[in-house]
Formats: C-alpha cells, sequence, structure tokens
C-alpha cells in the first residue's frame, strides 16, 4: 500500500471502520513505514484526546427552554433597521 492511501485511511483503521483486508494491509505498511506510523499516532492521540475532551451536557427541559424563548420575546424591541423599511418619500 503507498503511503499516500494508507494516510488517507488511517483515521477510518483508528476508528475501526475498514474492512479486514484493508485494514490488515494498513496494518503492514505501518509496520514498516516510520512516517505513515508517525502519522497514525498522532491520529490516534487526537482522537484519544477528544474523546477524553468530550462532556455530557445536560439537557434543558422544555419549561426552560420556553422560558428563555419567552423572555427573548417579551423584550421591547430596539429601533428598526433603516434598511428593512423604506420611508413613503424615497420610492424609485
Amino acid at each position: 500500500m503507498l503511503c499516500i492511501r494508507t494516510r488517507r485511511l488511517i483515521s477510518a483503521f483508528i476508528d475501526r471502520e475498514l474492512d479486514p483486508a484493508t485494514a490488515s494491509c494498513l496494518s503492514a505498511h505501518l509496520s514498516w513505514c516510520r512516517w505513515c506510523r508517525r502519522e497514525a499516532q498522532r491520529v490516534d492521540r487526537g482522537a484519544h484526546l477528544a474523546r477524553e475532551a468530550c462532556i455530557e451536557l445536560p439537557v434543558p427541559s422544555t419549561d426552560s427552554i420556553f422560558a428563555a424563548v419567552m423572555a427573548l420575546v417579551s423584550e421591547p424591541a430596539g429601533r428598526p433597521s433603516r434598511f428593512l423599511f423604506r420611508s413613503e418619500g424615497r420610492h424609485r
């Protein structure tokens, strides 16, 4: 397998998304190619850090969403943009 093809498939290899034959070829390539092996280690480290950084946020209740929307809607509107409305004297 060529390095360019290997590097395109490294992410899928790390995520175990490749079919067994392709994974085997890629693994063989990584066993002797230090440049692709280094790239695979970088991608693996990045994937590991991304998994660790993943934070589960609580899902807000529908009541809190409704309250937030109502607070936005009930705020007094600011001055309308001059580009939204044309004055009577400027029709073309």
